[in-house]
């Protein structure tokens, strides 16, 4: 797939890497799941796998604040502030002695007569009664659980006693037991923010897909060689736009800022050599394609960087410089 990088903001090597396979993959709506771990995208496990949780969804938010994505919220989350997981159990506790064992009273109001006490008051065997006009209020079971309104009573509200200090509650703390970790917390210390999800917008998706020219990295300290291999390329069928680097320090600088649909490293650089630069860029963007340029005395070390990660390498020649454009052409349509 090529890109255009007109039309969009300046990305990152990461960013731009990122947006791309999502593309390729045809995942263009990225959608949350709270699940024992954390958050968690559908479908994404390769990529969270490669970049963990917290690169990824640092990677989305930046792409969201450049208008990359387009932002959908979900609802908050509260998170362990030890594990970050979601897995939580919530208990309500005593504010004077931290007990969990709390009985929970519900306060009702008889509507007509205007009287209000707690439902234990208002029980009369199997029905209730009020206490104080008498009045006949149904049964105990008729009232469906978490309604709040019936034509003769209604719920006004509740509160709760203690059964270790019996203390009367109005409003219990919260305390969270994370079920993956056992962290005990509260609100105070709790990780809470809103999950978002993303979705690519179709502008985007047709300026990335758009078919233009093939930006190639030449990392080369011999002017000869590049010219040559400049000029070949320049002259291929598929349009490809070439940038020039002597050295293997300005190309890991490079890669940090911007994005390259495949980069051309000569093995024998000076100061780092090409292995030591294709370390560091894999450390940068594992995913652009890396072609090794080889004299006949360093294939031993295009093996290597093969095992490095590198997709292939050429030895150095006039036949093999006229075969590059072809391969290149292949390695991006793959």
């Amino acid at each position: 797939m090529n890109r255009s990088t007109h039309e969009i903001p300046e990305l990152t090597s990461e960013e731009r890497s990122l947006l791309s396979r999502l593309i390729d993959k045809e995942i263009i709506e990225i959608k949350p799941m709270i699940e024992r771990e954390g958050v968690t995208y559908r479908d994404l496990d390769f990529i969270l796998e490669e970049y963990g949780r917290q690169g990824f969804m640092l990677l989305m938010k930046s792409l969201a604040s450049k208008g990359i994505l387009t932002v959908k919220p979900y609802l908050p989350a509260i998170f362990c502030p030890k594990c970050d997981s979601t897995y939580l159990n919530s208990n309500y506790t005593c504010p004077r002695c931290e007990s969990i064992h709390l009985n929970r009273t519900v306060l009702l109001e008889h509507i007509f007569c205007g009287y209000q006490g707690y439902k234990e008051d208002f029980i009369s065997g199997s029905f209730l009664k009020c206490p104080h006009c008498e009045t006949d209020l149904g049964s105990i079971l008729s009232k469906p659980p978490g309604d709040k309104t019936k034509n003769d009573y209604k719920i006004v509200g509740s509160t709760f006693k203690c059964k270790k200090c019996e203390n009367t509650i109005s409003r219990p703390n919260v305390i969270h037991v994370c079920q993956n970790c056992g962290e005990k917390f509260d609100f105070r210390t709790a990780g809470y923010e809103e999950i978002l999800g993303y979705e690519i917008p179709e502008q985007i998706i047709r300026i990335m897909r758009r078919s233009d020219k093939i930006n190639v990295l030449l990392v080369e300290d011999n002017s000869t060689e590049a010219q040559i291999l400049t000029r070949l390329l320049l002259k291929s069928e598929k349009e490809m736009q070439v940038e020039h680097l002597v050295s293997g320090r300005e190309a890991i600088e490079i890669i940090k800022q911007r994005f390259f649909d495949i980069i051309i490293l000569d093995v024998g650089l000076p100061e780092m050599n090409g292995v030591q630069v294709l370390k560091e860029i894999k450390k940068i963007n594992s995913t652009t394609p890396v072609i090794m340029l080889t004299g006949m005395d360093d294939r031993k070390t295009a093996v290597e960087a093969l095992k490095l990660g590198a997709v292939d390498y050429i030895v150095k020649s006039k036949t093999a410089y006229k075969e590059l454009p072809s391969i290149i052409e292949r390695m991006i349509k793959e």
